[in-house]
């Protein structure tokens, strides 16, 4: 069910009619963390108030959650990059956050994990609160790359 107040100057409180019967508990897919829950009234009524230009997507409860997606990478698959300095930067931009931690061992160059790869780098170049990345970027020596 997907709700949306396209006022953009206030709040707007809804109260309408679902599917899901009493005390079904929905989830707002757009909204990982932390997650926003609503509970099916009476009669499978629901009431909520919406911010202005504010969306939302509710699905019954748990809200499964797909791993964020790249969206951009850059430079682009199969470019081909001019040596200008000795490292390289690469970025990886995805759909929504993606949380952070210490563990950067998924991350990956050619089937290398970071750690493997001499003076390379990463740090997130697009923060979100609390904690989540939009984008990664890599620096790492040219002559690392595949074709270096």
């Amino acid at each position: 069910l997907v709700v949306a107040n396209l006022d953009n100057k206030g709040s707007k409180k809804m109260s309408l009619a679902t599917p899901w019967q009493e005390n079904t508990t929905l989830e707002d897919a757009l909204q990982w963390a932390p997650a926003w829950q609503v509970g099916v009234g009476i009669g499978g009524s629901l009431a909520l108030e919406l911010s202005a230009l504010q969306v939302r997507v509710l699905v019954p409860g748990p809200a499964r959650s797909t791993p964020p997606t790249v969206v951009a990478v850059s430079p682009a698959h199969a470019a081909v990059v001019r040596r200008q300095h000795k490292h390289i930067k690469i970025t990886v931009a995805f759909d929504r956050a993606m949380l952070l931690g210490d563990d950067m061992s998924s991350v990956r160059l050619d089937g290398r994990e970071l750690k493997d790869l001499e003076g390379a780098s990463i740090f997130c170049s697009s923060p979100v609160q609390p904690g989540g990345c939009r984008e990664l970027a890599l620096h790492v020596d040219f002559e690392a790359t595949a074709d270096g």
